[in-house]
Formats: structure tokens, C-alpha cells, sequence
């Protein structure tokens, strides 16, 4: 007496893939051109960053290991990410601002 197959020999077959085969048998059966996993991932984060979502939220999304490594791999992406900061810390230093400090 062998195991029960709910679903058909071939689709606990198709259970043991990898997850790419898997994939690609989907993105064919959809009619969809062929993309990688990893060129999903990128999209992902890149769409992310694009609507503004912090460079932290990505971070976690993807499981980096440190925000340096995001900002390395997608930094590109947003170049002006900082330069809210910049300003902002460019006027809060600016004499006669109301943020100036005037003692260091």
C-alpha cells in the first residue's frame, strides 16, 4: 500500500522543486515573460524606497543584516535620500537661525 497523493503524483512532485522551478512554471502558465526571483527582489526594494518608505523599513523587508548593506545595494535608487538632512542641518547652523547654536 503506498502513501496517499491528495493531489496527483505530479503535483507532489512539483511540491519537492525549488522554489525557482516553481517560478517559472507559474510566471509560463500565466503567460508572463520570465523574471528572476532575485530581479523581483530588487524591483521590490527599489519601489519601496521610490514611495519613500525609510531606509530602515527596506532593511527589515529584505533581511539585511545592517542598514549599511541596503544603502549599499539600493543607495542608487534615491540619490537625494540625505539631502533633507543636509539641508536641515545646514540651517539649523546657519547665524541667525532659530535652531543656531551659538556655543560649541
Amino acid at each position: 500500500m503506498g502513501v496517499p497523493r491528495p493531489f496527483g503524483r505530479r503535483q507532489a512532485d512539483e511540491c519537492r522543486l525549488p522554489p525557482f522551478k516553481v517560478w517559472y512554471r507559474l510566471l509560463k502558465s500565466a503567460g508572463v515573460r520570465r523574471v528572476r526571483l532575485h530581479d523581483l527582489r530588487h524591483t521590490y526594494a527599489s519601489l519601496l524606497l521610490l514611495a519613500g518608505e525609510p531606509m530602515l523599513y527596506v532593511k527589515e523587508q529584505l533581511g539585511h543584516s545592517t542598514v549599511q548593506v541596503t544603502v549599499d545595494l539600493y543607495g542608487h535608487v534615491r540619490p537625494g535620500l540625505n539631502r533633507g538632512a543636509v539641508n536641515r542641518l545646514a540651517e539649523a547652523t546657519r547665524p541667525g537661525s532659530p535652531g543656531h547654536a551659538t556655543t560649541l
